[in-house]
């Protein structure tokens, strides 16, 4: 329902392509929204959530409460949030070269949004990871 109404509320917005991570949630929520829309997509991994390693099985709320103990330190078997951001950073530098002041779609996960906000909007990686997120419909961002 919410990736229809996401389709909905962007499909005036001009986009000429969405970007979403290859997980499985994420490429759904993608289709739904865009399907009637016409507008491309290309999945790239570099949009994935954190990989948490063997501790993926673990609940989302203690996930959630010991993030910032894995800001520079990998969880076991995966990767570090400061390695996740710089993965994230890679795909935002790659629109950066190829940007021509498009519209585009970007379908991710928290590792997503920790990224951009961290990258973009200059906001602290700890106080991001600390505080986490309260859901909403979208952010906006300006690729410059």
């Amino acid at each position: 329902e919410q990736a229809v109404q996401l389709g909905e509320r962007r499909k005036a917005d001009g986009l000429t392509a969405v970007y979403s991570s290859d997980l499985e949630r994420a490429v759904e929520t993608a289709v739904l929204a865009i399907s009637r829309n016409g507008v491309p997509l290309a999945k790239d991994q570099r949009l994935r959530e954190c990989h948490f390693g063997s501790w993926a099985g673990k609940s989302r709320a203690h996930i959630d409460s010991t993030r910032t103990a894995f800001i520079d330190k990998r969880y076991p078997e995966g990767e570090s949030w400061r390695e996740a951001v710089g993965r994230v950073g890679g795909f935002l530098q790659d629109l950066k070269a190829f940007s021509d002041n498009s519209r585009i779609l970007v379908i991710g996960h928290m590792a997503t949004w920790i990224s951009f906000e961290h990258l973009l909007n200059k906001r602290d990686l700890r106080e991001l990871l600390e505080r986490g997120r309260d859901w909403q419909p979208g952010w906006e961002y300006t690729l410059l």
